[in-house]
């Protein structure tokens, strides 16, 4: 049966009403339904070295819990015994005015609010077995509003403003699992073997509700100043005043059969820990920035940018302490030092030049960076629960960028980044001694390389055009461990497609081949080895034919 189909559905509408000369309203609403049926999991046996952790594949081996192995050399396929879903509705609604108080002052006010509900379901395991199904629901909504005051003058231009947001979140995670005490854990009096419901055979797992509330505002202004044709300085600050409160709950509970499991109000057998918690914090942003134009064909530019992302809390999947690592309670300690981190705090320095080539034929931009984080938000793995943490990390890299256009309906692009990060002294031992050490951050590939090039006709009162593009991603990871489990060597990808276009650019129709070489590369694994004995992995799509047709309104 076929995995990972979608449905996707959206619509927007905007009217614009011109209430006067000086002042107009701009309405927008917005809609989206999205039904995935998810998937293509595959289940890759594996091991794990019983000092670090750190998992590594064993393809064909049996499962050493359950004796399963996944034989069929398909990663686009497998033998589920449930197809996940991720079903996700989304409403919006905006409003902008724009009000000339003069020829060179301007207010803007732009209010919004959007909701999002989220229902998602996987087969975790990727088996035929009920080890592991693992879900994610979302209830939220938000409300923003913001003020822009803008001016201009012959040298000078400045804007200043307010803005003001709220989120409301009633999110949820768990799991379906008879595993969830497989290991001797003293909570449940050493108690082992499968969970299950000794009257109607339902499975047991965990359901963890938690509530996030978020309230920020800002004040910031930017201005800029030509000193003169060649010279411009660039000027900014910004203060956010941010409160969070969070409260989560980790129950164990009893699934009931012919429910959806999240929505089928499952019977609490026993809350594990409950952790309330508050984040209020006033932060700033900034930047500087000087321009120097040699030429008119010509920009080179040096800044500086702080930036920040504010902190918050961790929603743990399983408080379950498998390996002991906090101590013999059989429990993980819902304490702010585990489950709030702080914000990240980024100095980022950068210097590059913009071209024009060839009398405006071509261009080629580059630039240099070095970036300083003070508590970079990371993760890593516990058990079965990603959790955020804070470390200092220092990057450094460069891009470079050619785009031309050497005659009519040719367009070639071509780019080249390079991107050096370390995640400073990280305590990467889950499952044993181990003591800190630098790494590197998940899916951080070191290069990335690309190319696009684009032929265009006139063709039967229209335009004919064919494509080819490729991307190319060196050596990367998904975990801070670095296991081999979580190790992607690079991989190149390459795509083509054919359209026709009618004259007047209402009608579009296309046929496509992505992945031309059929190639196998991971988007997304998960190191499970050491609790399920096996590897969760996600491949990107095979070689894809398609086709579509559009129409522009």
């Amino acid at each position: 049966e076929d995995i990972n189909n979608a449905n996707d559905y959206a619509g927007r509408i905007q009217l614009l009403f011109q209430i006067n000369e000086d002042l107009d309203f701009l309405f927008n609403a917005r809609g989206s339904i999205s039904q995935i049926r998810t998937g293509f999991f595959e289940n890759v046996t594996g091991g794990f070295d019983p000092v670090t952790g750190a998992g590594f594949n064993t393809p064909g081996v049996p499962n050493a819990y359950n004796g399963y192995v996944d034989n069929d050399g398909d990663p686009w396929a497998g033998d589920y015994n449930y197809f996940g879903h991720q079903d996700i509705e989304t409403w919006g609604f905006s409003g902008t005015f724009n009000w000339d108080l003069r020829d060179d002052l301007k207010l803007m006010s732009i209010t919004d609010y959007q909701t999002v509900k989220r229902d998602y379901m996987e087969d975790s395991d990727a088996s035929p077995f009920s080890d592991f199904n693992f879900f994610q629901a979302t209830d939220a909504d938000q409300f923003s509003q913001e003020f822009r005051l803008i001016g201009t003058e012959d040298q000078f231009r400045w804007m200043t403003g307010f803005f003001f947001l709220h989120i409301n979140v009633n999110d949820a995670n768990g799991a379906q699992t008879p595993l969830m005490t497989t290991f001797t854990n003293p909570l449940f009096g050493g108690l082992g073997g499968p969970l299950v419901d000794p009257v109607d055979g339902s499975f047991w797992g965990n359901d963890n509700p938690y509530h996030t509330i978020t309230n920020s505002w800002s004040l910031f202004g930017q201005m800029e100043y030509d000193f003169n044709a060649q010279w411009t300085g660039i000027a900014g600050l910004r203060y956010i005043d941010e409160h969070k409160n969070h409260t989560f709950h980790n129950n164990f509970v009893d699934f009931q059969w012919g429910t959806k499991w999240r929505n089928g109000n499952p019977n609490i057998l026993q809350n594990l820990g409950t952790y309330t918690g508050n984040y209020d914090k006033g932060l700033w942003a900034a930047k500087v920035e000087l321009d120097f134009k040699p030429t008119d064909d010509a920009l080179l530019y040096a800044s500086w940018n702080r930036g920040v992302k504010g902190g918050g809390f961790n929603a743990p999947l399983d408080v379950t302490d498998y390996f002991g690592i906090f101590g013999n309670t059989g429990l993980i300690p819902l304490t702010d030092n585990l489950m709030k981190f702080k914000e990240e705090k980024l100095d980022a320095f950068e210097g590059g030049f913009k071209l024009s080539l060839f009398g405006g034929l071509a261009r080629l931009n580059g630039s240099g960076y070095y970036y300083d984080y003070k508590d970079y938000q990371a993760f890593q793995i516990i058990g079965l629960t990603t959790f955020i943490f804070n470390a200092d990390a220092k990057s450094h890299g460069g891009e470079l960028e050619f785009q031309a256009s050497p005659m009519e309906g040719l367009d070639f692009l071509a780019g080249v980044a390079y991107n050096d990060v370390t995640i400073k002294n990280v305590d990467l031992d889950g499952a044993g001694p181990g003591g800190a050490s630098d790494t590197k951050p998940v899916q951080s590939p070191k290069w990335n390389i690309n190319a696009l090039l684009r032929y265009q006709w006139p063709f039967w009162q229209g335009n004919l055009a064919v494509q080819g593009d490729f991307q190319y991603r060196s050596k990367h990871f998904f975990s801070l461990t670095r296991a081999p489990a979580s190790t992607q060597t690079g991989y190149a990808i390459g795509n083509a497609r054919l359209s026709y276009q009618t004259a007047d650019k209402q009608w579009e129709a296309a046929v496509f081949v992505n992945n031309i070489a059929d190639e196998e590369y991971l988007v997304q694994t998960f190191d499970l080895a050491a609790i399920l004995g096996m590897n969760e992995q996600f491949y990107g799509l095979p070689r894809w034919v398609g086709g579509s047709v559009r129409f522009n309104f």
